[in-house]
């Protein structure tokens, strides 16, 4: 770029020397000279912009989705310079949304440039956050010199748990009651009987007390639970745009974060896996860190190109499995088959999108292994989650 426009300088200048300065040595001399003086400032502006600086402050580096931060950039000139065009490149502008991606300014002697945002993070995830790097223009735009800060910020956005846990719980307008999947039940042990619902099994009526009452009861088992508790989150790269895949791995996350949120408040141990089974695992536990659980959570990349799989076959032991996913094929769907047939708790969180809805395909697997035995659930994401509003500026 800046050969080309030193070869496109000198070209002007020798013009500029034929056409005034044949006739009358002294003045295209004098024009000539006046011009490699412009230039050489002109150079000497760029070569200077060392001087300008780059402040960057926000008031913490980790928060939790939906939360706003303060972020505050400076831009001072500590040179004699002007400056007429500096343009500056902020950094993951389309998922932090400062409002505009790229700043065009100029720069005074001794002057600055200043910025408030006050951002807010829709989904969870790393973000560098800040100027990517600063383009300075000299005053006959001719040349042209690319600043990048010393330093860079970044922020950490947990995931919230809150905003599935009453709903993975307790059942809602999903039908997610996560953790009553975990239970079987151990049909020789009878806790209690109640009256018969129309949402129960008829191997659950009790005959004999029936005949009695001359009304239908059924019997309420005891539950049983397997040893382990296994988690499974599905880290395959979405075919999405940035924003829509971004919403869609938040969901995954934000469901994952709730059932580690109940391991933690001292109900279950269980078991995280977000990748390959030999270094994406961690242990989730009754009083664990949660500040090192969803510390994880918020920097799981969502980047690999194998689904749970490899992972999946390799699960030994008796366990309540939960999966979450939002690509199913038929390779995954056989693997978690088996697993039922070897009477395995299968428990499958399946999460759509506008941008990525259910193919009929899909549908028939899902209908199949919920055939099957296993517990079967459907997130879908409305179009208010999958694209939330900007934030305010």
């Amino acid at each position: 770029m800046i050969r080309s426009r030193l070869l496109y300088a000198f070209s002007l200048l020798l013009s500029l020397l034929l056409a005034l300065g044949y006739g009358d040595g002294s003045l295209g001399f004098t024009l000539f000279y006046a011009l490699l003086v412009f230039l050489a400032l002109s150079l000497l502006t760029v070569t200077a912009a060392s001087r300008i600086l780059v402040e960057e402050t926000m008031e913490q580096d980790i928060i939790f989705k939906g939360d706003a931060l303060s972020y505050t950039l400076q831009v001072s000139n500590r040179g004699f310079f002007f400056y007429p065009r500096v343009v500056c490149h902020l950094k993951s502008g389309e998922l932090v949304g400062y409002g505009e991606d790229t700043l065009l300014f100029p720069l005074l002697p001794r002057g600055r440039f200043r910025r408030e945002y006050p951002l807010e993070f829709p989904y969870r995830g790393v973000y560098a956050i800040g100027v990517e790097k600063l383009v300075v223009v000299d005053f006959l735009g001719l040349f042209r010199r690319t600043l990048r800060p010393k330093t860079s910020l970044s922020v950490t956005v947990y995931p919230r748990s809150d905003e599935n846990y009453l709903l993975m719980l307790q059942g809602g307008p999903q039908k997610t009651a996560l953790f009553t999947d975990l239970f079987n039940e151990d049909y020789s042990s009878v806790a209690d009987v109640r009256k018969y619902a129309s949402s129960d099994s008829l191997r659950k009526v009790h005959w004999k007390l029936s005949a009695k009452r001359g009304e239908l009861m059924v019997k309420n088992f005891n539950a049983y639970q397997p040893d382990r508790l296994i988690l499974l989150l599905d880290t395959r790269a979405l075919p999405l745009l940035p924003m829509a895949a971004a919403a869609l791995q938040d969901a995954m996350v934000g469901y994952l974060a709730a059932a580690a949120d109940y391991c933690m408040r001292g109900s279950l141990s269980a078991d995280l896996i977000y990748g390959r089974l030999e270094s994406d695992q961690t242990s989730l536990g009754p009083a664990d860190d949660a500040a090192r659980v969803f510390s994880l959570l918020a920097a799981i990349p969502f980047e690999g190109a194998e689904s749970v799989v490899p992972v999946a076959s390799r699960i030994s032991g008796p366990y309540n499995l939960i999966v979450f996913l939002a690509l199913l094929d038929q390779e995954v769907h056989d693997t978690l088959k088996e697993l039922i047939s070897f009477d395995h708790n299968l428990t499958l969180y399946s999460f759509s999108s506008p941008a990525l809805p259910v193919t009929s395909e899909q549908e028939y697997l899902l209908e199949s292994l919920a055939a099957y035995g296993a517990k079967v659930h459907r997130i879908a994401l409305v179009p208010e989650q999958a694209s939330p509003p900007a934030p305010a500026q």
